[in-house]
């Protein structure tokens, strides 16, 4: 896992070539001292394309449908193999993904590709989904190669990798490059940028791709292609690209680049895949096209306000975080908060790895040298489902809310239990949770309380979890049960006359389910305004930074004349600050 975040203390690209920073890794085997992605000739490519609502030239261009012709002219025809819409279910997916895997040998590498929608236990295919971690399973089980490369073009396109990170095979068998075009419970934009950009790195000598400041060779490296889409997604889409790299893979990589000067493909003598670096754009680092290309309105202000969220774009390179670990990234956008700031120009901010956000590190920055973008132009639109939209109506009819602000997701926790006992736990990220599984299961029914709660998961059970009332919660450093200078019972009955109090004055506070989901609203850090009141008019314009630049036409309705269903969705905006409820017609919802 060495290479979710890294930056140097002072937010320069490291010094030292990528390579001397990367931890040896002695549970790959012998395979893993292949190079990744070195010989097309021995490259097979499993690609799935579920876009038949996309139709359209930008598919054929710059889609699946380009992207598999073009693999065509490099990899063997008996190596490559493309499932889309009708042909892509399920079941034909994992039968011919076997079929594949079965031939590979240990020379070999696998490049797999998804494009279309995703949900965050799998991928979309047609009839049913198609799991992650069942497509993980196939692979490790199926292939006997050194090198897998995952490109995951779609909505909660990094859960993916979140089944990657999971301890079920804790000594795999090969090296695994992720690229996701979304971090994990969140929407991706519609355009095709991850596709556009590997069909850019497969053109050779293409001048698209600048060169990362540490490449040492004359082709475009796996570091350049991924800093070059994490560009794109930001600027195109305002999406998070996320990248997870485990084993002996060097940054320095070529991309499906070979030593040898031809292969035969069909008869024919070709020259392989690999991408020239062009003299365009060798001296060029990816900064000053991020610098170029980032729209004015996207800008973060000289002087940004403390807790404001940027979003940063790393150069790539080694960082100490403040747990006290060092790491390698690759060249990416990272959320960040602003810790600190001056009248100089500069200012701190703490930054996070969107695949754990309990992975934080610091860097001090300058905006008028180095590009911030803004909460509202990179607004990240969740995907938490409808389960957990009914959920949360279910709770407020019980005047019980998730309180989105109580605890970090991961926290170590203490809670007293109805059985009057103190639990060690964990706090879940409410995205993490099963709730279709807790809608199956009385959704919380069985204990009386009301006001805020946490979903927290319980050390000493596995797999089990519960709504906790913030109230009967406390901090704990370690996972065990109390300290020993403690007295258990003490804790549990202080804690039980402080919660009741509490619970009471919940219970008393609340008279309906709408009041209970503006609280929730409010945990979040949004507050709900009177539009008429701020601009003088109810008729307003609005546009999503996700989906277009272009402004809509709509009207401003009273908070009282929203739908339970729509308030209870305001976990899907990611953005905080101030909020007015709209009717928008383009998009038929308010």
């Amino acid at each position: 896992d060495h290479a979710r975040i890294a930056l140097n203390e002072d937010g320069s690209a490291a010094e030292q070539p990528p390579s001397a920073s990367l931890p040896e890794n002695n549970t790959m085997g012998s395979r893993s001292d292949t190079t990744a992605l070195n010989d097309p000739a021995h490259t097979f490519c499993f690609l799935v394309g579920c876009k038949s609502d996309w139709e359209g030239k930008d598919r054929d261009e710059i889609g699946d449908r380009a992207l598999f012709k073009k693999l065509e002219t490099i990899i063997p025809d008996a190596q490559c193999t493309y499932l889309a819409d009708e042909q892509a279910t399920a079941g034909n997916c994992q039968r011919r993904l076997e079929e594949m895997l079965k031939r590979t040998t240990s020379a070999d590498a696998l490049v797999f590709y998804y494009g279309g929608h995703g949900h965050w236990r799998g991928f979309n295919t047609e009839g049913r989904r198609w799991k992650h971690v069942q497509v993980v399973d196939t692979i490790e089980r199926y292939f006997c190669g050194h090198t897998v490369l995952l490109l995951v073009d779609c909505c909660n396109a990094a859960n993916m990798i979140q089944i990657l990170k999971e301890t079920k095979h804790p000594a795999r068998r090969c090296n695994y490059i992720c690229l996701a075009s979304s971090p994990p419970f969140r929407e991706s934009g519609p355009t095709y940028s991850m596709t556009a950009c590997l069909l850019d790195a497969l053109e050779h000598g293409s001048p698209k791709i600048p060169r990362g400041v540490a490449a040492q060779t004359e082709y475009v490296t796996l570091s350049d292609l991924i800093a070059y889409m994490a560009d794109r997604h930001a600027l195109e889409k305002g999406d998070l690209l996320c990248s997870y790299v485990s084993g002996n893979v060097d940054p320095a990589t070529p991309f499906l680049t070979t030593t040898a000067t031809a292969t035969t493909k069909n008869g024919h003598s070709i020259t392989s895949g690999g991408v020239r670096a062009s003299s365009l754009f060798a001296a060029r680092p990816t900064t000053s096209m991020v610098q170029d290309d980032a729209p004015t309105f996207a800008r973060v202000p000289a002087v940004p306000e403390i807790g404001a969220r940027v979003y940063y774009r790393h150069p790539g390179g080694v960082i100490h975080t403040l747990q006290g670990e060092s790491m390698y990234c690759y060249p990416s956008w990272f959320e960040a908060r602003v810790v600190e700031n001056s009248n100089d120009g500069g200012c701190r901010i703490r930054g996070m790895d969107p695949l754990d956000k309990n992975n934080l590190w610091e860097v001090t920055v300058d905006p008028s040298k180095e590009l911030l973008l803004n909460d509202v132009f990179m607004g990240l639109f969740c995907d938490v489902g409808n389960d957990f939209i009914t959920a949360n109506v279910q709770l407020a009819k019980q005047f019980k809310y998730i309180d989105f602000g109580a605890f970090r997701a991961g926290t170590k926790v203490r809670a007293l239990w109805w059985d009057g006992i103190l639990h060690p736990g964990v706090v879940l990220d409410y995205m993490e949770v099963d709730w279709e599984g807790f809608l199956e299961n009385n959704a919380g029914r069985d204990f009386p309380a009301a006001g805020p709660h946490v979903p927290v998961r319980w050390v000493l059970e596995r797999n089990a979890w519960d709504m906790v009332p913030v109230s009967r919660i406390i901090v704990a450093e370690s996972e065990s049960p109390c300290d020993d200078n403690q007295d258990p019972a003490s804790i549990a009955r202080f804690i039980k006359e402080t919660s009741d109090s509490a619970l009471a004055r919940a219970a008393e506070e609340f008279t309906s389910e709408r009041q209970v989901l503006i609280k929730s609203i409010e945990s979040a850090g949004k507050t709900i305004v009177n539009a008429r009141t701020v601009f003088g008019t109810s008729k307003l314009k609005y546009f999503w930074p996700t989906d277009d630049r272009d402004w809509n036409d709509g009207h401003a309705v009273c908070i009282e004349d929203v739908d339970l269903f729509e308030m209870a969705r305001h976990a899907n905006y990611d953005v905080s600050g101030e909020y007015c409820a709209m009717h928008c017609p383009k998009f038929w919802c308010q």
